[in-house]
């Protein structure tokens, strides 16, 4: 599992809730919704979310999304470079 700790990106008394989470392969610019393996999870502001079945050798870009108060959504990007090894 990935995890996005969002306490630094929180003020007083807001929380991280509502988490989403898209994965886009880089290669095609296609969303990859199979490597995502259930949806994420949030506990004390650390968002959790499984992927799988990434390919070597391509990058993939997780889009994470989240409620912090009323009108107030964030968006995180996280690049995954899966590399090939010999």
């Amino acid at each position: 599992p990935l995890t996005l700790t969002t306490t630094n990106l929180l003020s007083g008394a807001e929380s991280a809730s509502s988490p989403t989470t898209s994965l886009v392969d880089l290669s095609t610019g296609e969303t990859y919704s199979s490597g995502l393996s259930g949806p994420p999870t949030v506990s004390s502001n650390i968002i959790t979310q499984t992927v799988t079945a990434l390919q070597a050798g391509r990058r993939y870009l997780l889009i994470w999304g989240f409620t912090a108060a009323t009108g107030k959504i964030w968006e995180v990007e996280t690049i995954l470079e899966c590399r090939k090894r010999s």
